[in-house]
């Protein structure tokens, strides 16, 4: 007879045995996919300033943690290497201008044949263009990093439109930053598959002290009428000046020569003639933009449109509840009316909901927490890398 001592002995190490078959083989599933990953060979093509393009060096270096071989491929003539941005240590660097002239499009051809990449990622249409020899032997991922409808206006040739078309409709999968991308892409190529995939916000430790109002409305973008508009919000704080003494605007962003340095002249006049010199302050390019977010109290972005809008989704981050336009392109996603900021249809509005905010601390409170929620649910670089990694694994 078999006594309880035994029989309870037996169940335990039936459970222990269950429980390490489990472990082992999920211990078997992780190696599979890593060896999966590292068996990947990855391309990420930009023509020119690859390695000092902020945005494709981080992502690089983020699919080097999930075990891609990852290589940044360039043509650039112009490199310096002083202008460089960090990369992991896996991460190799090719400049095409370094080994052999000619035409890109066959040096990036010959790159292709003697490394034998899985995948390659086109930046902008010229890379797509230069891969356009190699889509027969890689798998090409075209990326949008801006509104696809603005991308195809900006084409004028017809026969470049047309290639672009023929182009896209071979790659492996096209990929847009927001839901209302996908419709572009299809009027423009037909029926494709596209794959909304946005950009990764960093979730900083950092986070916005309501306790401590600066009295301060933040802007973050390069000086430019067309798009990035800061006329707007020139004219819908004048509006509301009065009403807050003490309130102020920042503009933190490059001003480039030509046009826009034109454009920023006339901003500066018109400040002048408002006699609000002292209270919209134009203070260039920030060297440490998170401090300048986290000193401030509101966001604004009253762009035209955006690919993506980092000047808005790194504040709304940090916790600061943000205004822009509701007819915007991505701005109209990142932004949750009335949870997270302001969606507004003309400029009155803009400066009735800055009021808003700036006459309630806890209006602000509550609608800064509730962004930076928010982003951490949608943007977190775990989330955002997650869907690459799922795309590059069913292109492969």
């Amino acid at each position: 007879m078999v006594s309880i001592c035994n029989c309870g002995q037996l169940l335990l190490s039936m459970l222990l045995f269950d429980k390490l078959t489990v472990y082992v083989d999920f211990e078997l599933y992780l190696k599979a996919e890593l060896l999966e990953r590292n068996m990947t060979k990855i391309f990420l093509i930009r023509d020119r300033k690859a390695f000092s393009t902020k945005w494709l060096c981080d992502f690089g270096s983020n699919l080097d943690d999930l075990g891609y071989e990852v290589s940044v491929v360039c043509d650039d003539k112009k490199y310096k290497p002083e202008d460089d941005v960090p990369l992991n240590k896996g991460v190799k660097k090719i400049n095409l201008s370094d080994y052999s002239c000619g035409l890109s499009v066959f040096k990036f051809k010959k790159i292709i044949r003697d490394v034998k990449p899985d995948v390659a990622f086109a930046y902008f249409f010229i890379d797509l263009l230069n891969l356009s020899f190699s889509m027969n032997d890689t798998k090409v991922i075209m990326m949008f990093h801006n509104p696809p409808a603005e991308v195809f206006e900006k084409i004028k040739n017809p026969i470049k439109k047309k290639l672009f078309k023929i182009l896209l409709k071979k790659t492996a999968a096209i990929q847009v930053l927001m839901p209302e991308f996908v419709g572009q892409v299809h009027d423009f190529v037909g029926d494709v598959k596209v794959d909304v995939i946005p950009n990764q916000v960093m979730i900083k430790a950092e986070e916005k002290d309501y306790s401590n109002n600066t009295k301060t409305i933040i802007h973050v973008a390069q000086i430019a009428e067309y798009n990035k508009r800061q006329h707007l919000l020139i004219e819908a704080f004048a509006k509301i000046a009065d009403k807050h003494p003490e309130w102020k605007v920042h503009f933190f962003g490059k001003v480039k020569r030509g046009k826009h340095a034109a454009y920023y002249k006339r901003c500066l006049a018109r400040v002048k003639e408002l006699n609000l010199e002292d209270r919209l302050i134009f203070k260039g390019f920030s060297k440490n933009i998170t401090q300048d977010y986290l000193n401030s109290e509101i966001n604004t972005l009253p762009s035209r449109s955006e690919g993506f809008g980092y000047g808005l989704a790194d504040g709304l981050a940090l916790g600061l509840p943000s205004v822009g336009f509701s007819y915007a392109a991505a701005i109209n996603e990142i932004i949750i009316d009335k949870k997270s900021g302001f969606l507004v249809s003309d400029v009155n509005e803009y400066a009735d909901k800055l009021d808003a905010l700036m006459s309630s601390d806890e209006l602000r409170k509550e609608m800064g927490s509730y962004g930076r929620n928010d982003m951490q649910k949608r943007y977190s670089p775990d989330v955002v890398m997650d869907l690459w990694d799922a795309l590059i694994r069913g292109v492969v």
